[in-house]
């Protein structure tokens, strides 16, 4: 994992909380169209009701993984 995002993940006391794109983007220190590039490309889940789209940090947190780089 990079820096940035390890220090996200340090900062994380409630691993199921719902994110709105707003909120993940900023704690993954990226813009909020990045986040929806990777929705699009299915690399993080996500919950959508109606309009609105919300993120479950545990879930995104173990997509990331998958990227992770030994």
């Amino acid at each position: 994992m990079n820096a940035k995002l390890e220090s996200a993940v340090a900062g994380t006391t409630h691993s199921g909380e719902l994110l709105t794109k707003a909120q993940l983007a900023q704690r993954l220190h990226k813009s909020p169209r990045c986040v929806e590039i990777w929705m699009r490309q299915r690399y993080l889940p996500y919950v959508k009701i109606g309009h609105s789209v919300l993120f479950n940090w545990a879930d995104v947190l173990d997509a990331l993984k998958r990227f992770q780089v030994n």
